[in-house]
């Protein structure tokens, strides 16, 4: 009666384990990367949602908030302690160059606030700190104050799904030359998620 394995089959069987590793695991690593993608940025929206909602209780509407000189990064983290800052848990935030203010978030992403002129604040969220490329609607997402909140950015969209993903100057396309604004409504118009036809693959 044959016991146990030889050698050669024993090795015959770790080559096969890992031939199969090697086609599934980036499957498998893409599909993680996207399930934290937008849970986080779901997470985020309904954070910033509802900070900003706090603050409008009590220092009112957002058109009547301090202004952020352009690029001021002092300014900016001062708005952002008042207005926002007393109800998002936040780990740590960061003063950078050219008017950038960083706030780091507890479930390990990051936001950049920085103003262009005014009221025109801009948010970058990050899902993922360090990714190792930076493209707008795969490593990090626009979101914008409209009617007194901050959401994902929508400006001069007409509503339509198309308009998201190719009408425009900030459409959500890799042929897009511009800015892909849009790619954070396209996932919360998809249900907050990922669909098979969103341009940037994880």
């Amino acid at each position: 009666m044959k016991k146990g394995f030889t050698l050669a089959e024993v090795l015959i069987t770790l080559g096969v384990i890992g031939v199969v590793a090697a086609l599934t695991l980036p499957s498998l690593m893409a599909e993680y990367r996207k399930q934290i993608v937008v849970t986080r940025l779901q997470k985020f929206n309904s954070v910033i949602g509802n900070a900003v909602l706090m603050a409008t209780n009590e220092y009112g509407p957002m058109s009547d908030w301090d202004s952020v000189a352009n690029r001021d990064v002092d300014q900016m983290a001062d708005w952002y302690d008042k207005y926002l800052g007393p109800n998002i848990k936040t780990l740590r935030t960061v003063k950078a160059s050219y008017g950038e203010f960083y706030v780091y978030l507890p479930d390990g992403s990051r936001v950049l606030f920085f103003s262009i002129g005014g009221q025109n604040i801009h948010l970058y969220f990050y899902p993922i700190v360090n990714s190792k490329t930076s493209i707008m609607g795969k490593d990090y997402f626009t979101f914008f104050p409209a009617n007194n909140t901050i959401g994902p950015y929508v400006y001069a969209w007409d509503g339509t799904r198309e308009a998201l993903l190719s009408t425009g100057t900030y459409a959500c396309s890799p042929s897009n030359p511009n800015t892909h604004h849009y790619c954070t409504a396209l996932i919360q118009y998809d249900g907050w998620k990922i669909s098979d036809d969103y341009p940037y693959k994880f």
